[in-house]
């Protein structure tokens, strides 16, 4: 019997994980990662384990920086996959991974929910949602993303052990959860306990809430510790940091007061599903176990419109605006699956059962086929569009260096004892940070920066001074004090920059016929090389943060195949 069921689940399966892997391999293949906005900041962490796994300082950004003030998992994790195929293809590669986990997760969390028949289509809705897309190929946020695809496998094994108290159940959801908080610091505090909330109370009418909240405080303490510990590194971080001026955002302003936010931070997400949403709310009218799910979906819809509602700030207080707020959309929409599941599962027949209460509404086969065929190929371009949007906005345009970088990361390599800065490569500027060892003042994860100045002054990059309304005069700022702290070399691709450079006493010394023209300019006055010293930090660190994360995952994986797969085979 549970062979048959195995069987079964994979078969329900199979079309998402093809869909899936065409979609994210289709747009991997085009390279529109390549010009997100995180995509190659996470390659730079990865980078850094690939280079030196087990030391906690990197010095190749903002005078050097702890790696521990981010969560390590997924940057491990495509330092592992970089071994086989390099540090740059790893991307790609752990996106598939990603879609693949965030499918099946979603298809196994959504039976605390909704019926059997059902979920083979929220695997399919998941495999080709527009905000997957967005998330993975316009912003490359993979760490959001995988965290995402872990919490939801978690929650689903959370929902297991409520209907078993199995202690399988009971390790792997203990077990995930840690995976989860390893991967992302956000995920685990918002998207886990809400979600797992509204699978107990969606259990209100056949079990006891009390017992299973018992069950769920069990597995809190049980989970804290194997969660915690290995993070530890990363609290104690905490109290180095400097506090950083709030830089401006577009998910806390309201979105729909700007047409390119809103597609950024809506359309793009939810496309043309979001029109489905009265349909959503009626079938919870009518099926009382998937009520919390829409309480929960709508708490993270709302909250995902950031600055277009006060929520945020009432929730979040003084700490709203540190937040970026289209990963509660993202969260939105896959609960919102389950709910467009339903839909499809019951096209044709939507307004007899939900909106006019007719119990069994006679079967429209023909019609259910075209609206699931129009769906799904609606889904399809979506995703397409969506993977595409900040090329196609020309948010991030696509910069043709050619091969200038290597040429340039080469040049910078003969000189490693001095800083660089650049300015108006955009995201290509950490690919260039990840081909030279030379370090630069700058970097792509702003929580990291130490130095005061950039800290306070508003400024989110030095790269895109120009920019913001303190840019050009940090920029003068650095350039005035450059024989003092080092800084040599400046990589531009912008002529807006050039009488600034030589008012500082910077000349070109060569050039390169890209698109945009790069120029290395030089102040041969700067004789103070790089000295960076690193906060002392327990030797034990290294293991709670460079071994326990990876060997819980390989643990996780070698106890969910033994008792997912290989277990309900064999019985």
């Amino acid at each position: 019997m549970a062979r048959g069921k195995l069987i079964t689940n994979l078969k329900k399966l199979a079309p998402a994980v093809i869909l899936s892997l065409s979609l994210n391999g289709l747009m991997a293949l085009i390279g529109t990662y390549k010009y997100s906005y995180d995509a190659y900041t996470h390659i730079f962490f990865a980078d850094h384990y690939r280079r030196n796994w087990f030391s906690l300082w990197e010095p190749r950004w903002y005078r050097g920086f702890l790696i521990t003030t981010y969560p390590p998992l997924t940057h491990q994790l495509l330092a592992l996959i970089s071994f086989a195929v390099g540090i740059e293809t790893s991307f790609p590669v752990m996106i598939l991974i990603t879609g693949l986990l965030l499918a099946i997760g979603a298809y196994r969390l959504s039976g605390a929910f909704i019926d059997d028949k059902y979920r083979k289509y929220v695997a399919l809705i998941v495999a080709s949602y527009p905000s997957v897309g967005l998330m993975l190929h316009s912003y490359g946020q993979l760490p959001t993303v995988f965290s995402t695809a872990l919490g939801t496998l978690a929650l689903a094994s959370y929902n297991d052990y409520l209907e078993t108290s199995s202690r399988k159940d009971l390790i792997l959801t203990m077990l995930l959860t840690s995976l989860t908080a390893y991967s992302h610091q956000l995920t685990v505090y918002f998207y886990v306990p809400f979600v797992a909330l509204a699978i107990m109370l969606s259990k209100y009418e056949r079990k006891n809430i009390k017992e299973l909240f018992k069950k769920t405080v069990k597995l809190a303490l049980l989970t804290l510790p194997v969660m915690l510990i290995p993070l530890i590194p990363y609290f104690a971080s905490f109290r180095l940091l400097t506090s950083q001026e709030i830089i401006p955002h577009g998910s806390r302003e309201n979105i729909f007061g700007n047409f390119i936010f809103s597609i950024m931070f809506f359309w793009g997400l939810y496309s043309f599903t979001i029109t489905f949403l009265p349909n959503a709310i009626i079938i919870a009218f009518r099926e009382r176990r998937t009520r919390p799910l829409l309480a929960a979906m709508l708490f993270f819809m709302i909250l995902g419109l950031g600055g277009t509602t006060p929520l945020p700030k009432i929730i979040l207080g003084k700490y709203w605006e540190i937040l970026t707020y289209e990963r509660f959309t993202f969260i939105a929409t896959i609960l919102y699956s389950f709910f467009l599941a339903i839909m499809l599962g019951d096209a044709g027949n939507i307004i007899d059962k939900y909106y006019l209460g007719i119990e069994n509404p006679k079967p429209k086969p023909r019609v259910k086929r075209v609206i699931i065929t129009a769906f799904m190929a609606a889904m399809i371009i979506s995703y397409i569009l969506a993977s595409g949007t900040i090329s196609s906005l020309k948010l991030h345009p696509r910069l043709a260096f050619d091969n200038a970088l290597e040429d340039i990361a080469k040049f910078l390599d003969k000189d490693p004892e001095y800083y660089y800065i650049t300015l108006e490569l955009k995201s290509q500027r950490i690919r260039l940070n990840l081909l030279t060892s030379a370090p630069t003042l700058d970097g792509g994860y702003n929580s990291a920066r130490q130095d005061p100045l950039l800290a306070e002054s508003g400024v989110e990059n030095i790269d895109a001074s120009k920019h913001f309304p303190n840019g050009t005069k940090l920029l003068k700022i650095l350039l005035s004090t450059a024989p003092e702290i080092g800084l040599k070399y400046v990589v531009c691709a912008d002529e807006y920059y050039n009488p600034i450079l030589l008012d500082y006493g910077f000349k070109p010394v060569k050039k390169y016929n890209s698109s945009p023209e790069i120029t290395i300019w030089m102040l041969e006055s700067v004789k103070t090389k790089v000295l960076q010293n690193p906060p002392p930090m327990p030797k034990y660190y290294v293991i709670l943060w460079c071994v326990l994360p990876v060997s819980i995952l390989i643990l996780t994986t070698i106890l969910y195949f033994k008792w997912r797969i290989i277990d309900e085979r064999e019985n």
